[in-house]
């Protein structure tokens, strides 16, 4: 059976649907390699410089990767995002646990908006080079209770190990492997994406393959489908990310110019599906600051035809050796559905997962009354109705497109069951 992954069917919701509308929460994601920070010899305030870009977009939620320590964290916390108040929270700080002997530790962190997201649950998981750190987050909905998991979602941010040749290969691969095993310890259905340096050199590299596997658990996918040979291909310079320079700053970073893909952001294979209350915003994914194909093996502030001011190119000149990646994603509330009280007025027969055919019991006492029924998608938009006469209610549902429906029924006052047309 083909896998059809939508958000956490498994778990059956009674929802009365408000047909008017949907409210959605547009959800601004940002993932960068800080460079080192706070590497002490810099000099040049650089929570400063990021403040700059930070203002100029404003994430929801920000990954980053190469933190070197609790304090920079927290001084980018302030800096960058809570100089006007407290609107900003970071994840809980722990050194980095992998490979406990290296002789320069990096760690993952994020920082969000705390009045769109709660941060349920970070964890890590170990590898032999760095860990990978792992956070559950609940987009808030003031309508619904604080822990309806239509509402959760994943965001895996790492940094594989660097540089080429089969060696460095092999660990990104281990590493891939490790999360690839991780989900199968998470719901098939949950929405998910991953972040972060890959350091990957092309979409032939078993540590890219491994999660793109459509046997996986979780399968993931590129928003942007553009799988090749990206380093110093001009075919790709405008997903290009490293590096914004030429030579170093300050004795750090990648110098050379624009010429890899190494941060890249996946998402799970639902969040692709147009009916997932996790969408992906088409076209929203892009290498931050890259002016679209012409910045091959140059420095970031040489670069023609860039339409972001000359001052935040800049900023994302001086900050990394890296370019942050950008993502949005539209997140359909289910409060804009209304919410209603369970009922047990009538049950689904064989549950709320279906797929040529759904069968629902009437109780005794509404027993060869006679209803009209609608069957609504997501959004509230009727794609069925019908008239019943009878103790159950049968309706074909196989030239539906798999997704998330709702079945409504006049006259009995009643919530919408949720219900999910699967494919065969």
């Amino acid at each position: 059976m083909k896998k059809i992954w939508l958000p956490l069917i498994f778990s059956l919701f009674i929802i009365s649907l408000s047909v008017e509308g949907y409210a959605q929460v547009r959800l601004k994601i940002l993932s960068y390699n800080v460079l080192n920070y706070p590497n002490p010899d810099y000099n040049d305030q650089r929570a400063d410089t990021l403040k700059k870009i930070i203002d100029f977009y404003i994430p929801d939620l920000f990954l980053m990767q190469e933190l070197k320590s609790e304090a920079g964290l927290q001084e980018l916390l302030d800096v960058a995002f809570n100089h006007s108040g407290a609107q900003f929270a970071a994840g809980e700080w722990v050194s980095q646990v992998s490979n406990p002997g290296s002789s320069w530790p990096l760690q993952q962190n994020v920082i969000y908006n705390t009045e769109i997201l709660v941060l349920l649950s970070e964890y890590y998981l170990l590898t032999a080079h760095r860990d990978i750190n792992i956070y559950r987050f609940l987009v808030k909905d003031e309508n619904l209770d604080s822990h309806q998991d239509s509402t959760i979602f994943y965001a895996v941010n790492w940094h594989l190990k660097s540089s080429q040749g089969a060696a460095n290969a092999l660990q990104r691969a281990l590493m891939a492997e490790v999360l690839v095993d991780h989900f199968e310890d998470l719901d098939p259905d949950a929405s998910i994406f991953v972040a972060g340096d890959y350091n990957v050199y092309n979409s032939n590299e078993s540590a890219y393959t491994q999660l793109l596997n459509t046997t996986n658990a979780i399968t993931l996918q590129d928003p942007l489908d553009a799988g090749g040979n990206w380093h110093d291909n001009a075919s790709f310079s405008y997903l290009h990310t490293q590096s914004t320079r030429t030579t170093q700053i300050n004795m750090d970073g990648a110098s050379g110019g624009m010429d890899d893909r190494f941060d890249i952001i996946l998402v799970s294979e639902n969040m692709l599906h147009p009916q997932h209350n996790f969408q992906y915003v088409d076209q929203s994914y892009e290498a931050f600051g890259n002016p679209g194909g012409n910045c091959l093996n140059q420095r970031l502030i040489d670069c023609t035809n860039n339409d972001m001011p000359a001052n935040i190119v800049y900023a994302l000149y001086q900050m990394s050796d890296h370019l942050p990646v950008k993502m949005e994603i539209d997140v359909t509330l289910p409060a804009a559905l209304g919410l209603a009280n369970p009922t047990e007025l009538f049950q689904m027969t064989g549950g709320n997962l279906v797929r040529d055919e759904l069968t629902v019991q009437f109780p005794a006492n509404v027993v060869d009354r006679s209803f009209s029924y609608e069957v609504l998608d997501m959004f509230g938009r009727p794609v069925l109705r019908g008239q019943l006469t009878g103790s159950a209610l049968r309706i074909y549902t196989g030239n539906l497109p798999a997704g998330m429906y709702f079945l409504r029924v006049d006259a009995l006052n009643l919530a919408p069951f949720r219900f999910v047309v699967i494919s065969n």
